[in-house]
């Protein structure tokens, strides 16, 4: 024993000093990584507080750019070239070529040629097949310019002009920034140079000056229509192409885009009582109504809440607006519409419809509440998938319907999704609506009014509206 104790001290000795080596391995691969965590978190305050500068809470009242911290673009620069610094050098480090113990020890060793590197096999890089703009896309407009070498470079060293072997063509989408500039035209005005009597006025000629939108304004009539597609198709804020101008260097106040907005949608009430027209004559028509903040002076220029109110056949829409929440204004939405009404459980709908109109509930007002717990509650997910097959037949008379027409711009559209979605409303939808109406049966004493789960709620909504 006395033999092996040297030996077993010196192994505990080797195994110490690993432990206490990977100890200090342990801790220095922890102090990297709490370096790294704390420049994230560093830059993501540096984000935050670019976000907060950018887009603050006063947002839709800006209409110009915010100018940037340039004291945080500073620092967010230096951290960054300080990473980076670390970071190659890091990289420097790793790949300092290791020159083993034996290379130094063994001569024939380092007389040895190094081994070649592996051959590695390119793949050559597949040429794509992709059309030329002009190909994918016939509809827009090709501007082509000729970017030609200047004559006297096509001269070579003997004097001889060069011959011309080809050509190389490139095509390209190019998509322009909003121009804003001020157009000026000049309406000349004549006058007859021969005299005349004091009774007769002299001949004068000259273009009148065309109307516009905003008589007077400072808006084209192209910029007004920018504006409404802008705010109601694409659905861009007016602030925000304001601040698009405002770039561009010009800055409009709001009342001059209020006064273009609002002559705008003056022109356009014939197309809206045309769209209504049609509505009403249509065999069903689903109403409904939403919230939307409105300014009012009373309120020392704040907002107030409304309605506007929508009424859509699934093919065109009309639109209403009322200044409050009374139930008045149902007549004024509904008035002389004498078909099939689709609405909610709202009291302003049954007193105001004509006579001859028959009021249908709305599915998706009665499927709201199943489908806030669906993911958790097993008599939800059933009544959510009855609902859902309903909708599958919707779906079939659309596809049936544009198999027939072949899309919804064809002039016999209406009529043809109206004939499938009959057909199969009877035949296949009526039969799921009992079904509903069965489980909606099971559930109302199943769930009590006291407790107010979702599918008391939902339950009672459809056999109260049935």
């Amino acid at each position: 024993m006395q033999n092996e104790n040297p030996e077993i001290k010196a192994q505990v000795a080797s195994l110490t000093a690993t432990v206490a080596q990977q100890g200090r391995e342990i801790e220095t691969v922890k102090a990297e990584r709490d370096q790294a965590l704390a420049a994230v978190a560093k830059m993501q305050q540096y984000v935050r507080r670019l976000l907060r500068d950018r887009f603050g809470r006063a947002t839709e009242r800006l209409l110009g750019i915010t100018p940037p911290n340039q004291e945080i673009i500073a620092e967010v620069e230096s951290f960054l070239r300080a990473a980076l610094a670390a970071a190659a050098q890091a990289e420097a480090d790793s790949k300092a070529p290791v020159v083993p113990e034996a290379s130094v020890t063994a001569p024939e060793a380092a007389s040895a040629p190094a081994s070649p590197p592996p051959m590695v096999a390119k793949v050559p890089k597949l040429r794509g097949t992709r059309q030329k703009p002009s190909v994918t896309y016939p509809a827009l407009e090709v501007r082509e310019s000729v970017a030609d070498v200047p004559e006297p470079d096509r001269i070579d060293s003997a004097g001889q002009p060069m011959a011309k072997v080809g050509e190389e063509t490139t095509e390209e989408v190019v998509l322009v920034t909003p121009e804003v500039f001020i157009k000026r035209t000049v309406y000349p005005r004549y006058r007859s140079t021969q005299p005349v009597d004091d009774d007769q006025p002299a001949e004068r000629a000259g273009v009148p000056v065309p109307e516009r939108i905003v008589n007077g304004g400072f808006l084209s009539d192209g910029t007004v229509h920018a504006l409404l597609i802008g705010k109601c198709g694409d659905a861009t804020p007016c602030n925000r192409t304001l601040e698009i101008m405002a770039r561009a260097g010009c800055r409009l106040s709001s009342s001059v885009v209020d006064q273009a907005s609002s002559a705008g949608g003056e022109l356009l009430i014939p197309m809206a009582q045309q769209i209504r027209e049609s509505l009403r004559n249509a065999p069903v028509v689903g109403v409904d109504g939403a919230n939307m903040r409105c300014r009012d002076a009373k309120l020392h220029r704040q907002c107030k809440r409304t309605l506007i109110y929508t009424v859509t056949d699934g093919t065109e829409a009309w639109y209403h607006w009322a200044p409050d929440e009374t139930h008045a204004h149902g007549a004024e939405v509904v008035a002389g519409f004498h078909h099939w009404t689709i609405a909610d459980a709202w009291p302003g709908w049954p007193d105001s419809l004509p006579i001859g109109a028959r009021l249908a509930g709305c599915l998706a007002h009665a499927r709201r509440p199943f489908a806030r717990i669906e993911d958790h509650d097993r008599d939800a997910a059933t009544m959510v998938k009855l609902f859902a097959e309903v909708y599958e037949v919707e779906d079939l008379a659309h596809e049936e319907a544009t198999t027939e027409c072949g899309d919804e711009l064809s002039p016999t559209w209406k009529s043809t999704i109206y004939r499938h979605r009959r057909r199969l409303r009877d035949h296949v939808s009526r039969g799921i609506m009992e079904r509903i109406r069965a489980f909606a049966l099971v559930l109302d004493p199943r769930y009590p009014g006291a407790t107010g789960h979702p599918c008391g709620s939902g339950s009672r909504y459809i056999l109260n509206n049935w």
